[in-house]
């Protein structure tokens, strides 16, 4: 194509515009290339740690027939299984030889270091100061959080004479946040017991090895998020305990709202970028469910959001208290008034379910022998 290219280039200014697309062709397809070979590098490892287990698997297996059945036939039958063709062969580790050369041949300028850099990428360390965060944000939570309690008992908020405006407006504010990172934390949970059992998790939702959240990451994002959560609550309770009742004020939960979405959409490369342009991307798919394939961690996600139902309610009765103004004037009530919005809140509640059922359908459309689960589902 370059060649092509050149010869025409000489012709007139079309030929140095056909050039630069053919040069942009040309690195894409080294990038798909690059990217299959590190894939088809990666599948060959998966190759030889299941055969691996195989074998592991066969030993415990008859060790487990000798003690049950009181012989001796393990030695007899493993000299069986070693001499098996997928114990035998060393055509995966030969392919595996083969892959590495051209990478480094091809796509490393024959630095076989850089190459691994692709092909074998080292997991990141786990750091101290990690730690030293978490332990730093549960202590300000914790501090935060019992100075927010006492402050709403001295303000009598859970008296029957409490301030109504601020228990259906800015209450749910803080009980959506702390559904959320609740839930996102028992997610963090999830994740430590399965590299204590050794699931490969990330490998079966498909994610990036050097890019996976940890469970100490996720246990950061949840502590320092909710210190400021509850941080930015105990100073708009202060300020309304104090008599400050303008709207600015009665503003401020929509807008530590507004920053936290304005954190997920940040396309700069802060705040775990990665992780969430992959959320995102989930959600979207969730939601155009008969346009994508559903793969593991959407199917994951979309069972998520089925139990976060209070949560989408909350965060749409929000939405229209703020979009609508309502905070100016107060009227806490206009949103379950208006009936176009009730109807919003019992589609709101509709939605998770929904884009669930639609999954077990494309499911069932792309193999047809799911027709049962769907079946089940109804």
């Amino acid at each position: 194509m370059l060649s092509q290219s050149r010869k025409t280039g000489g012709n007139g200014g079309d030929g140095g515009e056909k050039l630069s697309i053919n040069k942009k062709k040309v690195h894409q397809a080294e990038k798909m290339i690059r990217g299959a070979l590190v894939e088809l590098y990666k599948g060959l490892g998966y190759l030889k740690t299941y055969r691996s287990l195989n074998m592991l698997a066969f030993v415990k297996i008859l060790k487990k027939f000798d003690k049950v059945t009181a012989k001796e036939v393990q030695t007899i039958y493993l000299k069986v299984v070693e001499s098996s063709y997928f114990n035998s062969s060393d055509k995966a580790i030969r392919l595996t030889d083969d892959v590495e050369e051209l990478f480094v041949r091809h796509f490393a300028s024959g630095d076989k270091r850089k190459a691994m850099k692709y092909l074998k990428p080292n997991q990141k360390e786990e750091s101290h100061a990690t730690t030293f965060f978490i332990g730093l944000f549960t202590g300000g939570f914790v501090a935060l959080f019992i100075g927010y309690c006492i402050m709403a008992h001295i303000a009598g908020m859970y008296t029957h004479q409490s301030n109504k405006v601020y228990m259906s407006t800015s209450y749910p504010v803080l009980s959506m946040f702390s559904l959320f990172f609740l839930h996102l934390f028992l997610y963090g949970c999830n994740i430590f017991m399965w590299r204590k059992t050794r699931i490969n998790y990330a490998f079966i939702f498909e994610f990036a090895p050097t890019k996976e959240l940890k469970y100490r990451d996720v246990f950061l994002i949840c502590t320092t998020s909710m210190t400021i959560v509850v941080g930015v609550m105990f100073a708009h309770l202060t300020l309304i305990f104090k008599g400050y009742s303008s709207s600015t004020v009665q503003a401020v939960p929509g807008c530590l709202l507004l920053v936290f979405l304005l954190v997920l959409v940040c396309p700069f490369k802060i705040i775990y970028r990665s992780s969430r342009y992959h959320f995102l991307i989930a959600i979207r798919n969730i939601i155009l469910t008969p346009f994508y394939k559903v793969v593991m961690v959407d199917f994951f996600m979309a069972d998520q959001l089925c139990s976060q139902v209070p949560l989408l309610r909350t965060l749409e009765y929000l939405a229209c208290y703020y979009i609508t103004s309502s905070y100016k004037t107060q009227d806490y009530g206009y949103c379950t008034r208006v009936k176009h919005f009730r109807d919003l809140a019992y589609a709101v509640s509709f939605l998770p379910y929904y884009w669930r059922a639609m999954q077990v359908y494309k499911i069932e459309h792309d193999l047809p022998h799911h027709n049962v689960y769907s079946s089940d589902f109804l």
